[in-house]
């Protein structure tokens, strides 16, 4: 992945509409990662990012799918990863606007990164896929899980230590990790299936699964339906891990990074 752009605004005022944080011209066919990282935030204040894109640089301005709300606590960051595919001379702009109780001037810094391993596969004369269907809608590079909301999702995590006398097992995704576990993005567990769903009251518990593969070396699979699925914001730089919990302990196991890509065909019946 290669940085393409930075752009930093120091003291900035909490803006009463969107504020434009950063602006970048497209050059070629790109998918596009956007990093926003803003610090000096008193808290309570609820921080809006989203991006538009403006086809060929003229035009509309279409608002991406990818918005992040969040309430961050006293004085820590808020950080957004948007996931945009892009064309030549497209304009790619990142806001911010803020609503409640926050007051404090803030500082931003935008970063928009490039991922070319995808380009340059594509760049190939003769193309194999070489992935089934399956691993193309879920997969896992080192710890790090991309999703694809809209399916039917299946992933393993493998090698995670011993299982045995376990009592639960939690697979918890969240885009905040401060917050408690029924703002997750989802969290699924061994005995209880989905436990909870993004901007679901009530989620359908048999909708999700996670099952242990092999007790002894720690191989789990962790399963979604289409329906709760399509649920799913689309979202990148998400934090999960796995929580190991026995009669007497409670351990994390793993935790990393998820990514959460949109389908561009969200039928799911």
């Amino acid at each position: 992945m290669n940085q393409l752009q930075s752009t930093t605004l120091s003291n900035q005022s909490v803006p009463s509409s969107d504020l434009l944080l950063a602006t970048y011209i497209v050059t070629g066919s790109k998918h596009i990662f956007v990093s926003v990282c803003i610090d000096q935030t008193v808290g309570n204040g609820e921080y809006m990012i989203y991006a538009t894109r403006q086809l060929g640089g003229t035009g509309s301005a279409y608002k991406g799918e990818v918005v992040s709300d969040i309430v961050p606590f006293w004085g820590t960051s808020v950080i957004n990863i948007s996931n945009i595919l892009a064309d030549n001379t497209d304009i790619i702009k990142i806001y911010v606007t803020t609503f409640g109780l926050d007051t404090t001037r803030f500082n931003a810094i935008t970063r928009f990164y490039e991922d070319d391993t995808s380009a340059n596969i594509w760049e190939n004369a003769t193309r194999t896929l070489t992935q089934t269907a399956l691993e193309i809608a879920s997969t896992v590079k080192g710890s790090e899980i991309n999703i694809y909301n809209d399916t039917s999702i299946s992933f393993s995590l493998t090698g995670l230590g011993s299982l045995s006398g376990y009592t639960e097992i939690y697979f918890t995704c969240k885009s905040n990790i401060n917050v408690p576990d029924e703002n997750s993005i989802f969290q699924i567990s061994q005995t209880g299936g989905l436990l909870y769903l993004y901007q679901t009251s009530i989620p359908e518990s048999t909708d999700g699964s996670l099952t242990v593969d092999d007790e002894g070396v720690g191989n789990i699979t962790i399963k979604l339906a289409p329906t709760s699925a399509a649920m799913l914001p689309n979202i990148s730089g998400l934090s999960y891990d796995v929580k190991l919990i026995t009669a007497t302990d409670a351990n994390v196991l793993t935790s990393e990074k998820l990514n959460i890509l949109q389908t561009i065909t969200q039928a799911v019946s």
